[in-house]
């Protein structure tokens, strides 16, 4: 029997599930982007960790690129303003 996608019906109902979609891919660009970085440099560092877990999508992308030319974690992640530090 083939899967049936859910199709939300209501207006809340689509902004909901549409959030929660972008919120599923932004979580796996977050693991994506760690395991590579992992690969490439070592374990990373608390802060970078944290890093990559408040950063938005856009970022995810431009860090993302930049792992394929950079030499150093510092690389990767230079230049962008450091998100607060979290309590």
């Amino acid at each position: 029997m083939p899967l049936q996608r859910f199709v939300p019906q209501s207006d809340i109902g689509k902004q909901i599930y549409g959030e929660g979609l972008k919120e599923g891919r932004s979580q796996a660009l977050r693991s994506l982007l760690a395991k590579l970085l992992t690969r490439r440099f070592g374990p990373l560092s608390e802060a970078a960790m944290s890093r990559i877990q408040d950063a938005e999508p856009d970022l995810l992308e431009l860090w993302g690129e930049r792992l394929l030319s950079a030499s150093s974690l510092d690389d990767v992640l230079a230049g962008v303003a450091r998100p607060p530090i979290r309590s």
